[in-house]
């Protein structure tokens, strides 16, 4: 089986799962609970900066506590945003890994969040990502 570039998955599509919920970060510890030992993938959104991070886990209620209490292991930066009012955690529930890190990659080069810096779609040496 060939390469595919990204552009190409880019034209062909990909439809997330409908099993979503958008809420704002400060109700999470209300909704955590749904979360626990659950995949996903999510997304933090600004309604002044658009995206600001998108990431994947397999324990949803995990990961989500530590970018928004600040553990060592989420992103500082987006962290502080966090703080303000105004971001929408939308969560996107998928049981399938290979699935997950496929909307994780096509949300970041879709939607270029500002606080996602590794996996960003770099094509400065004149080569084009591929998957």
């Amino acid at each position: 089986m060939g390469e595919i570039t990204i552009d190409e998955i880019l034209e062909r599509g990909i439809k997330l799962p409908e099993d979503r919920l958008s809420f704002p970060v400060e109700e999470f510890e209300k909704q955590k609970g749904i979360f626990k030992g659950k995949g996903g993938v999510y997304t933090f959104t600004s309604r002044v900066e658009g995206f600001l991070y998108v990431g994947v886990a397999k324990d949803l209620a995990l990961r989500l506590s530590h970018h928004i209490k600040g553990s060592s292991t989420g992103n500082k930066g987006l962290h502080e945003k966090l703080k303000y009012s105004g971001v929408i955690l939308t969560v996107y529930r998928e049981s399938n890994q290979s699935l997950r890190e496929l909307y994780e990659n096509y949300l970041i080069l879709t939607n270029n969040p500002k606080f996602n810096v590794s996996k960003k779609s770099v094509e400065s040496d004149g080569y084009s990502s591929k998957i």
